[in-house]
C-alpha cells in the first residue's frame, strides 16, 4: 500500500480558496471538494459491503487521492485532526442504535479510516436517520490522540430534524464529563444571541470548536440530516431538540502515519 502520511507531511501547498479564512469556513468548502471529487457515496456502498481486507484497500485508494492530500493539508496547515462523518440511526421506544464511518486526517500527515458504533438513549419514541458532517477534534487533549482511544467514550447528537436538519455533535470522555454536563456546553455554546446573521454549517461549527479546548471534549461537529422522528410527524414543527447520548466506540479499520500504534483497530 502507498506511503500517504509520509508524503504529505512534507511541507504541501493548499488551493488558493482554503488559504485564508476562518477554519470552519475552510472545513466546509474542504469537505464539499471531497466529496464531489471521490464520489463518496460509492466509496460508502463498497465500504459497507465488502470484508476488513476489502475496506483497508479502499481506504488505501482514497487516501492516496488528491482530494484527500487536500485535506490532509489543511489538517497540518489549522494543527488539528479533522474528519467527515457519516452515519446511519435507528430509534425505537427511545433507545437508538448509531452507525457511521469516518474519514479522520491528523495535524502530522496521518490518514486513517474508522468504523464507528453507538447504544443510548433518544428523545424520541420511533425514528429512522441518514447524516454526513465534519468534526474538528480536541486541542486540550492531544488532537490526534483522540482518535480511536482505548478508553470508554460517549457521543452527544443534538439538533432539530424535521426530515431534513442540522445538528450539534460531540464526543466526550465520561470519566470527566457526565452527559448533563455535555448537553449544558453544546445548549450554552449555541444561544441564538451569539449567531451573527443567518445559521449556517460554518457558524455552527465556529461557536462549537470554543469547547474543543475544553478538558473531556474529544471532538466537536455538525452534521446534515435527513430523517423521519415519530415525535416531529405529530407535532409537525419539532419545537424541542432532538437529543441522543449513546456509549459509542470508534475502530480503525486503516491507519497510516505517525501515532497509529495503540490505536483500537478492527479485527
Amino acid at each position: 500500500m502507498k506511503d500517504v502520511s509520509r508524503e504529505l507531511a512534507e511541507p504541501c501547498e493548499l488551493p488558493a480558496l482554503l488559504r485564508e479564512g476562518d477554519m470552519e469556513n475552510r472545513l466546509v468548502a474542504a469537505s464539499a471538494y471531497f466529496m464531489v471529487e471521490r464520489d463518496v457515496p460509492t466509496f460508502l456502498q463498497k465500504f459497507v459491503y465488502s470484508d476488513n481486507k476489502a475496506r483497508k484497500q479502499l481506504c488505501s485508494e482514497i487516501g492516496a487521492s488528491e482530494a484527500s492530500a487536500t485535506m490532509s493539508c489543511l489538517a497540518q496547515d489549522v494543527d488539528r485532526t479533522i474528519g467527515l462523518d457519516f452515519g446511519r440511526d435507528v430509534t425505537f421506544f427511545g433507545i437508538t442504535i448509531e452507525y457511521s464511518v469516518s474519514l479522520l486526517w491528523g495535524e502530522n500527515g496521518q490518514f486513517a479510516c474508522a468504523y464507528n458504533g453507538g447504544v443510548g438513549g433518544a428523545l424520541d419514541l420511533i425514528g429512522v436517520g441518514a447524516s454526513a458532517g465534519g468534526t474538528i477534534r480536541s486541542v486540550a487533549n492531544g488532537s490526534w490522540e483522540t482518535v480511536a482511544p482505548s478508553e470508554p467514550r460517549m457521543c452527544l447528537t443534538a439538533g432539530w430534524t424535521a426530515l431534513v436538519g442540522l445538528a450539534a455533535t460531540m464526543i466526550f470522555d465520561p470519566s470527566v464529563l457526565i452527559p448533563g454536563e455535555a448537553i449544558s456546553m453544546v445548549r450554552d455554546a449555541l444561544t441564538f444571541d451569539k449567531f451573527k446573521g443567518i445559521v449556517t454549517v460554518p457558524a455552527i461549527l465556529g461557536l462549537l470548536s470554543d469547547l474543543t479546548e475544553e478538558e473531556g471534549v474529544d471532538a466537536v461537529g455538525v452534521d446534515t440530516n435527513v430523517g423521519f422522528e415519530v415525535l416531529d410527524a405529530t407535532l409537525l414543527l419539532s419545537v424541542v431538540p432532538d437529543i441522543s447520548v449513546t456509549f459509542c466506540t470508534e475502530r480503525l479499520v486503516y491507519c497510516d502515519g505517525e501515532g497509529c500504534e495503540g490505536k483500537v483497530m478492527v479485527n
